[in-house]
């Protein structure tokens, strides 16, 4: 796959520490402030469909965490570190709205359960 839509939820809270990238193929990957600071959290399973329990599935696999220790708030570099390993044969990545991502992911999640 060339490109992959991704969309970035930021926390209201901690706007320059928190987010959540979640990719149309169901990547996600996390990035906080640890008191010291910046860890992203890449998450090897894709999400089956994204409620308020997939942190609790996805930390059921494998889950890798990059260290930005020079890192005290989210930069393009984080951003893109996490897309290129989210996806690393895509050539070109659109930002969409987080929200709008979700509604259709699990749409096509629930259509495919139908299906099955």
């Amino acid at each position: 796959m060339n490109q992959m839509r991704y969309a970035i939820s930021i926390t209201e809270d901690a706007p320059d520490t928190e987010m959540t990238i979640f990719m149309e193929d169901g990547g996600v990957i996390t990035t906080h402030h640890n008191g010291e600071h910046l860890l992203t959290e890449m998450y090897q399973n894709r999400a089956d469909f994204f409620d308020g329990e997939v942190f609790d599935r996805l930390g059921e696999g494998k889950m890798y965490v990059k260290p930005w220790r020079k890192k005290q708030e989210i930069d393009q570099e984080v951003i893109d570190q996490a897309l290129d390993w989210l996806c690393p044969f895509c050539e070109t990545f659109t930002e969409v709205d987080f929200y709008q991502l979700v509604e259709e992911f699990n749409h096509n999640a629930n259509k495919k359960q139908a299906d099955l």
